[in-house]
């Protein structure tokens, strides 16, 4: 029986990946001052246009019961599972599966792994993918925590946004550093820090084609012509603008370039107008599961 990977609602990935690679994702609710929505329920298109229109919202990770339920019907079955959860330094999913796991472990063997990604979004979401691809072809459990801790260690995900009113209004930044950035035309530069999985300010340009050049300036030669996937909200302006730079810059095969919509639980925190840059920084030839 083929290992299982599972994910959350913190990982960004296709609808037609999720299901050729048989991958199942956890639910991490949206919700505002009125109601929580449900799978289904709030489109990401929707969402985006009622953001815009001033409407905050928040998300909730998930539920004790959903891992309680989910982990305890794979185990019961002698399903080996291994959940690939969001970045313990950006929400608390992967306290509270362990948690649980460790209890449903204790009943039925060891059958159910959690996996700290230190990733989000589109990051998370191409690790799922190696991952499953991986787990489709028989591959035991040593071989698949080899390839996890490798693209662990090697994917760098650099995030931006163009506007920080969204920021501001779910409290992200300060009234006066929104007002200020937005006259100064300021794009923060935001990176998942490998090392405790935080989303951390790392640096701020001026302007979009700054911003542009700064994610350029992120790659390494070396790496090129390696996966790149470039993350966006509702519009994909400022992800072609990065595609085509590094197409110029670097001739780099358009192939290698692929584009993903960002996901409820992402778009709640950073609103509409942002733009994520993931690339893995170890050329994938590098990794030895043997």
């Amino acid at each position: 029986m083929s290992i299982k990977i599972i994910t959350d609602g913190g990982c960004d990935i296709s609808k037609d990946i999720l299901e050729a690679l048989d991958v199942e994702m956890l639910p991490i609710y949206v919700n505002n001052d009125e109601q929580v929505f449900y799978e289904g329920e709030l489109s990401i298109e929707d969402m985006f246009s009622r953001m815009r229109a001033g409407e905050v919202f928040m998300t909730s990770q998930v539920s004790n019961q959903i891992y309680q339920e989910r982990f305890e019907d794979y185990a019961s079955k002698g399903q080996e599972v291994i959940y690939i959860c969001l970045s313990s330094g950006i929400s608390g999913t992967f306290d509270a599966a362990k948690l649980i796991a460790e209890n449903i472990n204790e009943k039925y063997g060891e059958k159910i792994h959690v996996f700290d990604s230190k990733l989000a979004t589109v990051g998370l979401g191409y690790m799922v993918e190696k991952a499953a691809e991986l787990a489709k072809t028989g591959a035991d459990f040593e071989k698949i925590m080899k390839l996890l801790e490798f693209y662990k260690d090697g994917i760098k995900e650099n995030f931006s946004v163009t506007s920080l009113e969204f920021l501001m209004r779910g409290g992200r930044v300060s009234r006066s550093s929104a007002i200020i950035g937005g006259l100064l035309n300021i794009r923060p530069m935001l990176r998942v820090i490998p090392e405790n999985g935080k989303l951390e300010v790392v640096d701020k340009v001026r302007g979009d084609k700054n911003m542009v050049k700064k994610f350029i300036e992120n790659l390494r030669p070396e790496v090129v012509n390696q996966p790149v996937i470039l993350g966006y909200g509702d519009t994909d302006e400022y992800a072609m603008k990065v595609k085509d730079a590094l197409i110029k810059n670097f001739d780099m095969d358009p192939k290698y370039i692929r584009t993903e919509k960002i996901g409820h639980v992402i778009g709640a925190h950073v609103g509409p107008e942002f733009i994520a840059v993931i690339h893995t920084d170890i050329p994938e030839e590098n990794l030895k599961l043997d």
